[in-house]
């Protein structure tokens, strides 16, 4: 299974595809999931897409994380995204 993560980011459309397997955290006991893409064009700017769980399970539900700098501990905005399994 494959998750589809669709977001406007400054006026452009992002897409992004990562099988379910290859999340960069998916704890048993946390409230969510996710996994990271670079923001294009910066140097350590990253997108980190949350997928929501609901009783542990993964849901089609989720935000993007924005941070532009790999140092940061709060992320510089949320933006709502669309999630999909594939």
């Amino acid at each position: 299974m494959e998750i589809q993560a669709e977001f406007k980011f400054q006026g452009m459309s992002c897409l992004f595809k990562r099988p379910l397997r290859l999340l960069d955290r998916n704890y048993e006991d946390e409230g969510y999931a996710y996994f990271l893409e670079p923001i294009p064009n910066t140097e350590q700017g990253l997108f980190e897409i949350n997928l929501l769980k609901e009783d542990l399970a993964l849901q089609e539900k989720g935000y993007t994380a924005i941070y532009y700098s790999t140092e940061q501990v709060t992320p510089d905005k949320i933006i709502s995204t669309t999630i999909k399994f594939v």
